[in-house]
């Protein structure tokens, strides 16, 4: 099969790049006349899937441990 490529898979290193890369810029904001720009304040990034503590959706007061399988 040919792949032309615009129609190339990206790889893991381009998609790591430009995460990172989105998440080190500051949120955008819009003014009083409904004009977007770049504010001073930094984006939130989620916590990682590494942390799987996140998923975890259960009243934490019921939790058994702290490495419950979900």
């Amino acid at each position: 099969m040919n792949v032309s490529k615009r129609d190339k898979a990206l790889t893991w290193w381009e998609i790591d790049t430009a995460w990172k890369r989105f998440w080190s810029k500051n949120k955008f904001a819009v003014d009083e006349n409904g004009n977007v720009y770049r504010s001073d304040e930094p984006r939130q990034m989620p916590k990682g899937l590494n942390d799987t503590s996140w998923l975890d959706f259960r009243n934490p007061k019921k939790r058994k441990g702290k490495n419950d399988n979900i």
